[in-house]
This record gives C-alpha cells, structure tokens and sequence, in this order.
C-alpha cells in the first residue's frame, strides 16, 4: 500500500500503533500469515492482509473503521478465528480488526431472560455462564471455542434446540463505516427500558444480520435466553429408507413434544462413533448402523412432564412401519442435541469434508439426498462413503421450514486433482439445488453468494444499493457480500 508510505514510514501502521499500542499492530509476515486463508482455501483464494490489528474495547474499533475509511483501506473484522467458509480471508488484503480479546460476558439479565455479549465470547465461555445462573442461550452446534456472537449474527449454524427458532438477536451496537455508532431494535431508543422489544420503524438488527460484516462492525449484541431444561432423554429409531424417516419426522415436529429432531444417514453417524476410543467396539456398533436415523431430543424443566414427552416421541416413531428402536447411538447423540457443538472429530479424521448447508421444505427431504448422492457419484465419489445428508426439521416452530446438509467428508485438497474435483462438485450442486428449489443458504457461503446472485434479479440490485448507501467506498470485507 505505498501510498501510505511517507518518507519511508509506514502511516498506516503508525496509526494502528498509536490506537492499540505497538504490541497489537503489526505487518510482518510471520504475523500475517496466521490470517490468510481458513479450512475454504480450496474455494476462497489465500490471500494475506495488509496489517493485523488487535483491539480490546469499542473505542479503539472505531478509530480502527475511521482510519479505513479514511484510508480507504478494506477492513476484515474477526471475531474468534475459528472460520471454516473464507468470510474473513482479506481477498483483497487490508486490516484484519482481530477482536477475539474482546470477550466479555456485560450482562445477564434473568428478569429480562437477555444477556449481553462481546465479539469473542465462546460458544462454551457463554453456555457455562448461562448454566450457573439456571438458564441457557440457545447452542449453536459449531466447536465449543467458535464464536457465539459471529454464529448469532450470522444467523449461524442451526441451533441446538430447534423450538428455540433460530432469531436470537434482539439489539446490536454496530460502528458504521463512518465511524457513527448506532444501536438496532428498542436500544436504539432513547430511555427505552431494555432490548426486548422493536423500537418501531424497518427491523435494522436484521439487516445487520446474516451478512459477514459487510455493513459495519458490531461490537455489543443481546440475545433472548432460555430455561434451562434439567431433564433431557432422547429416543432413537433406525429405518432403512429416507421416505419412513422423514414421515417420522413430521410426525413428531406435529406432536410438538421435542426440543430438537435430527434425521441423519449411516456415513453422518459415523462421525458420532469416532471419539469411542475402543476400535473393536466402534466396528461392532457400525455394523448396527441403519441408513437412516431419527434421533429426538427431548428435554423439559419438570421430570413427569419429560417422560411423557418422551413416551409420546416413542409411540410417534412406532406408528411408522419399518423403524427399529436404536439405543446404541443415544449417549453421544444425546449430548449432541442437548449441549451443542458439533462432534468433528468424527469428520476431520477422515480428512477434509465439504458442506452445503441451506434451508428448504421438510417435504423435500427424499429429493436432495438424492441430488446429494447422484451427484457425489457423477463426480467420482462414493456415495455410500464420501458423501452423507441431513435433515433437522424446524416446524412448526419456524413454519414448513428444514435445515439441511449435504456433506462430502473424504476428499483431500493438497492433491490438485481432488480439489478440481470437488469445485466441479461444488458448482454442479449450487445450481441444481437453485434449480430443484431452496428457501436460501443458512448464511453467506463464499462459493454460493455470486452463482445465486444470478436469482436475486432485482432484489439482489436493491440490497446492492443498500451497500453502496452504508458503504460508499466497499471497505468492509470487500467481496464476501452481493459484491
């Protein structure tokens, strides 16, 4: 950036050192290389920053956006660096603002049923707090040392107890790329009593939601709290097909008795297995396996009223011909439904996996597993091995809505023939689930956002103008977002 270079200084990071202090600003390669590209390298280029900022409290942040703006320099902000879809890789270098020293739970406010969080706050760091008081914020199932505030804001990954919803944000404190501050949602008011409720007028904390910074910088969020269920079960039940599966499934979203249902093939459940340290006992219980698995957590405050949950669950899944009560699966996937934080183990130890999240109608289940599969095995994979699909049903708490994934868990990217193989894949899979029909993407995928572009016609325009209107000069994690 030699235009901020005068007389052999370097005024940007002159700057940055003066804001943060020497220590936390920097533009040494061995510094900048930790930030250059994140487990999506094969989609989204690797691309080093220009300089690495860490800041450690909102003041600094927005003299941090100020001197971009004025700069014009392009600004990345980071939440906890635990990133897997390139939405912070500075493709077009600038400032990485690393805010993962920001972490401060603010407030917990039990009367409210709210708290209060920094951009570095943890999924566990949040979760355990929650729990001391006898509450809990909803889970997203990402690792336990991600981000909550990134997954929130993101309207991240799906959330562990479905019945949640999954619209957790009721305020945000957002640094314009102006370097006003402004609050979403009724702290935006003043003398309002608290977050709970909309100030009136368009809803800005959804418009600073489910876009990768790409309108400013948050550096405050409260989000709704929960009771905290202190008696969880959950009942599973194998079948051999897709069709039995799914029918399960709406059956139970109808009986409203549980907190999360997730309907998994036999190559996801093997990801649950991998922390069973015994090899012997993890072949036995895989040979169990059925295609297709219903697991439904159920969880209530009152235990008489949790085994009747419970009992209903189970004779929902008897009424459908052809399921086998599985009970092998029920301790790890137990303490997956009801605590969060995705078991990975299982995925990375069989090398890179893929993932294609979005949202679409239960009643579509059958069709994208095979769009999955059929897919998978034009590219070269094995279907039955590689490849895997699930289905976590979200009605009739969020309407006829469906989170899904389709996952390619074996495929290693250092070899330049798996990774030509698996961006084919890729774009092959964007276009025929845009083709087959989809609600949208759960959030903003790299690989995804320009290929859907093309549907947005004139929607797309309109949230482009929206963009150039906050942002004139697109220094905020430019190309993550519309453009």
């Amino acid at each position: 950036m030699a235009e901020n270079i005068v007389s052999g200084e370097d005024v940007i990071l002159r700057t940055l050192e003066q804001i943060v202090g020497p220590s936390n600003a920097t533009c040494k390669l061995p510094d900048l290389v930790a930030y250059e590209k994140d487990q999506n390298w094969p989609f989204v280029n690797p691309h080093l920053p220009d300089y690495v900022v860490k800041a450690y409290n909102k003041k600094q942040v927005r003299e941090i956006v100020r001197l971009a703006s004025r700069t014009k320099t392009p600004l990345i902000a980071l939440a906890s660096g635990i990133n897997v879809r390139g939405l912070c890789i500075p493709s077009q270098g600038g400032i990485i603002l690393d805010m993962r020293d920001m972490n401060k739970i603010l407030d917990i406010n039990l009367e409210m049923m709210t708290a209060t969080i920094q951009p570095g706050v943890s999924s566990a760091q949040f979760s355990a707090a929650c729990r001391k008081l006898g509450v809990r914020p909803a889970v997203t199932s990402a690792p336990d040392t991600a981000s909550i505030f990134a997954n929130y804001m993101l309207i991240g990954l799906y959330h562990t107890s479905s019945s949640d919803g999954n619209l957790h944000v009721l305020s945000m404190e957002i640094i314009l790329p102006s370097g006003e501050i402004i609050k979403t949602g009724s702290s935006g008011l003043i003398g309002s009593p608290g977050p709970h409720a909309r100030a009136g007028g368009p809803d800005l904390t959804g418009l600073f939601t489910g876009q990768p910074g790409a309108f400013g910088v948050a550096t405050e969020m409260t989000v709704k709290l929960y009771p905290l269920e202190k008696f969880n079960a959950m009942v599973a039940y194998g079948f051999e097909e897709w069709g039995p599966a799914v029918e399960v499934g709406q059956k139970l979203m109808d009986a409203r008795v549980a907190l999360e249902v997730d309907i998994i093939d036999d190559n996801l459940m093997r990801t649950f297995l991998a922390p069973i340290a015994d090899l012997k006992m993890r072949e036995q219980v895989e040979k169990l396996l059925p295609r297709v698995l219903v697991m439904t957590a159920i969880g209530d405050t009152v235990k008489e009223r949790m085994k009747i949950n419970k009992k209903i669950a189970e004779d929902v899944c008897k009424e459908v011909e052809g399921g086998t009560k599985f009970a092998a699966m029920s301790a790890g996937g137990l303490s997956e439904l009801t605590t969060g934080g995705r078991i990975t183990v299982g995925m990375l130890e069989r090398g890179y996996y893929h993932c294609f999240a979005f949202y679409g109608p239960l009643n579509m289940t059958v069709e994208y597993a095979d769009l999955f599969y059929n897919t998978a095995e034009e590219h070269g994979f094995n279907a039955r091995l590689d490849s895997s699909c699930l289905a976590i049903p979200q009605a009739p708490w969020n309407g006829q809505q469906t989170y899904f994934e389709g996952e390619v868990l074996t495929v290693d990217p250092t070899i330049d023939e798996e990774r030509e193989r698996i961006l084919e894949y890729s774009e092959d899979v964007v276009y025929k689930l845009l083709d087959l029909g989809i609600y949208g993407w759960f959030r903003p995928y790299a690989e995804t956002m320009d290929l859907t572009l093309e549907r947005w016609g004139t929607t797309g325009e309109f949230m482009k103008r929206i963009k150039q209107l906050i942002d004139p000069d697109h220094i905020m994690n430019p190309g993550k977002f519309i453009f």
